[in-house]
């Protein structure tokens, strides 16, 4: 055999040695750690039980390109904000004092694990159903005078241009006026002279969304709202619409029973079982609970930094077509199904989906939210309205609003001078 054939065969061994050496390095390596979260092994039992990891495909050879929406779920383990990183986005927010402070859950500032509010004790001691407000521990600050528990919220209201005059009026001229007024925000398609004339000290933000009533205008809407909040130094995000009555010191009061700093996700939500739809990234089926927007909803801080990978430049409409829902019901999706965080349920609040005159006239002060369905010319072709009587008619009064503020807020200066013969004699519970 010549010197050259044996150099030759001398170095195919080396080859074959240092194949073989790199292997089984590499699987001792794996073996020893494991697969990663976002790794192509996965784990299988053999038929005596025996665990061992397996190449789940040949994706780690061959890159593909992926789409924005399976980007966002193959990195949703990166993507997600875990303790460590909303730690240090808290402690730079000056809306997070850097103070130990005591919250429902009865942990402070340094331990921010959120607690769920389904891990809390249930009074039906039923873990599948959302957690009414009722059964969650309050903290020290409940007692403190709402007009402070104001200043840390941010109320959003969803509108579209059409609707100035016929249902934001209403919105301006009662509830959102006065001591309030610059602590709402109405989001709209349209910064026009209607709702200038309108506007009495309240935030005109111009989403550049569209006017349309569907899926990806909703969306675009709600992902601008909380964006919006996110650059605030607010504790508190709650959404509302256009049609909806805020009784505010009793929203400030109900707010001041949870801590913000833990993950909260409170409303009422329109069905009486989750709702069960596709997710088209993980092509699998989903259940989940979400507030009903029609009736509002509120978010801590907390809760709204771990949905913001979700949310943040305009992510949210691409989210909302993951599953193809509208926005409320992808606020629920992101925050049960992605962030497995819950939804406490409150049913003071209300919207135009249930009979308001069934409310009792004496509970009005007791309600957190109310709401109206009327026809667009305000005839009784179709009238979902809280039955009020005595203070303003019908005519000058079809949604009933300003009725319901002189009963929240009989002291305002033009509701002592209307009719209040059948005034109701309750006292509102957020009038101190």
């Amino acid at each position: 055999m010549s010197p050259v054939q044996n150099w030759g065969r001398r170095i195919n061994l080396l080859v074959v040695i240092l194949l073989v050496y790199s292997a089984s390095t590499f699987f001792v390596l794996l073996w020893s750690r494991g697969p990663g979260p976002d790794s192509d092994i996965e784990i299988i039992s053999g038929p005596t039980g025996q665990k061992r990891w397996v190449l789940s495909s040949l994706s780690l050879f061959a890159p593909r390109k992926i789409s924005s929406l399976e980007l966002d779920e193959k990195t949703q383990g990166k993507s997600k904000i875990d303790d460590d990183v909303l730690k240090e986005r808290i402690t730079d927010d000056p809306g997070w004092p850097g103070t130990s402070v005591r919250g429902v859950s009865g942990r402070t500032t340094e331990d921010r694990t959120p607690q769920s509010p389904r891990d809390r004790t249930s009074p039906t001691g039923d873990k599948n159903k959302p957690i009414t407000s009722d059964s969650i521990i309050t903290n020290n600050s409940a007692n403190s005078s709402w007009k402070w528990m104001l200043d840390n919220i941010f109320i959003a209201v969803k509108t579209t241009k059409r609707f100035h005059q016929e249902r934001l009026k209403w919105v301006l001229d009662t509830w959102a006026s006065g001591v309030v007024a610059d602590k709402v925000h109405v989001f709209t398609d349209k910064h026009d002279a209607t709702i200038d004339n309108l506007n009495k000290g309240v935030n005109i933000v111009e989403t550049n969304c569209s006017d349309q009533h569907n899926r990806p205008s909703l969306c675009c809407k709600m992902g601008v709202e909380l964006e919006t909040f996110l650059q605030s130094t607010k504790n508190w995000f709650c959404h509302v619409d256009d049609d909806n009555y805020v009784n505010v010191p009793l929203l400030a009061k109900m707010l001041s029973n949870y801590s913000h700093h833990t993950d909260i996700y409170i409303g009422r939500p329109s069905l009486d079982r989750p709702i069960e739809v596709q997710d088209r990234v993980l092509n699998k089926a989903v259940s989940f609970w979400f507030a009903t927007g029609g009736a509002g909803f509120c978010i801590s801080r907390s809760l709204a930094y771990r949905m913001s990978p979700y949310y943040s430049d305009g992510a949210f409409v691409n989210v909302c077509e993951r599953v193809r829902l509208p926005d409320d019901c992808t606020v629920g999706f992101v925050i049960e199904s992605i962030l497995d965080r819950k939804l406490t349920v409150d049913y003071r609040f209300h919207s135009h989906l249930e009979p308001l005159s069934l409310i009792k006239k004496s509970s009005i002060t007791n309600q957190l939210t109310l709401s109206y369905g009327i026809s667009q010319d305000y005839s009784r072709k179709y009238r979902n309205v809280v039955d009020i009587d005595g203070y303003y008619n019908e005519s000058d009064d079809p949604t009933r609003f300003k009725s319901i503020h002189c009963i929240i807020h009989p002291d305002t200066d033009w509701c002592q001078h209307v009719d209040n013969s059948n005034r109701i004699n309750t006292s509102n519970p957020g009038s101190d």
